[in-house]
C-alpha cells in the first residue's frame, strides 16, 4: 500500500529535522569546476548535490525545462537523479504545467516523483493520495523570475493541504545556492549554507 503525501512528506521533515527542499536546474554556465570534467555532467552534478544534502534537506525539486534544455541526455539524467535521492525524500518536478495530460507523469513507468506544480486550479482534481500538486499563482510565477530568467536567490514557501493535519509548509531554496559555490569545495560551501538555513527549523 502507497503511503500517503502529507504522510510521507511529514516523515520527511522529522526524519532530516529540516523543511528544506533544495532546488535543481541544471546550467551549462554555472557548472561547479569539478562537475565541468564530464562530456554529460548532469547526472554527476545531481549525484553530487544529494550526497552533499541528503541529510539536511526532507526533499528535492527539479527543474524540468532545464533538464530538457540538454535533450534526451536530459531526460535520461533526470529520470537517473530522481532515482538516485532517498526514497523516503520529497521529490517535486517544476514545470508549471497548464494542461491536465501531466498526470500521464505519474504512470507507473514514468517519473517516480510524488509532486508536480501546475497553474490553474482546475488542474486540482483526481489527485491520488501519495502524490500532490503545487498551485503556483500567477504572481508567484511572476516573482519566480527576475532579469533574464534567473531565479531568485531567496527561499520560497510551497504550501501543501493536508486533509488531516492541516498546513504542511517546506521551504524550497532557489538554484542560486546551488551555485554560490563553483570551486572544488562547492559542496561543502552548499552544506554549510543549508546548515545555517536548517537551524530556523531546528531553533
Amino acid at each position: 500500500m502507497s503511503v500517503r503525501f502529507g504522510d510521507k512528506l511529514r516523515a520527511a521533515i522529522e526524519g532530516r529535522q529540516s523543511d528544506l527542499i533544495l532546488w535543481i536546474a541544471p546550467e551549462s554556465t554555472r557548472l561547479p569546476l569539478p562537475i565541468q570534467v564530464y562530456d554529460e555532467p548532469l547526472l554527476p552534478l545531481g549525484k553530487a548535490l544529494i550526497n552533499a544534502t541528503r541529510d539536511l534537506v526532507c526533499g528535492y525539486m527539479f527543474e524540468l525545462p532545464h533538464y530538457l534544455a540538454y535533450g534526451a541526455a536530459g531526460a535520461i539524467a533526470l529520470e537517473r537523479t530522481i532515482h538516485y535521492a532517498d526514497r523516503d525524500l520529497i521529490k517535486i518536478l517544476h514545470g508549471g504545467f497548464a494542461l491536465p495530460t501531466y498526470s500521464k507523469l505519474w504512470d507507473e513507468t514514468s517519473l517516480p516523483v510524488d509532486a508536480i506544480t501546475v497553474v490553474g486550479d482546475s488542474m486540482l482534481t483526481g489527485v491520488k493520495p501519495n502524490r500532490a500538486i503545487f498551485l503556483l499563482a500567477e504572481e508567484a510565477i511572476l516573482d519566480l523570475r527576475v532579469g533574464m530568467g534567473q531565479l531568485q536567490t531567496t527561499a520560497r514557501t510551497l504550501r501543501f493541504h493536508d486533509p488531516e493535519q492541516g498546513i504542511i509548509a517546506v521551504r524550497a531554496e532557489s538554484d542560486s545556492v546551488v551555485y554560490s559555490g563553483l570551486g572544488d569545495n562547492f559542496a561543502q560551501v552548499l552544506r554549510i549554507y543549508l546548515e545555517r538555513q536548517r537551524e530556523q527549523f531546528t531553533g
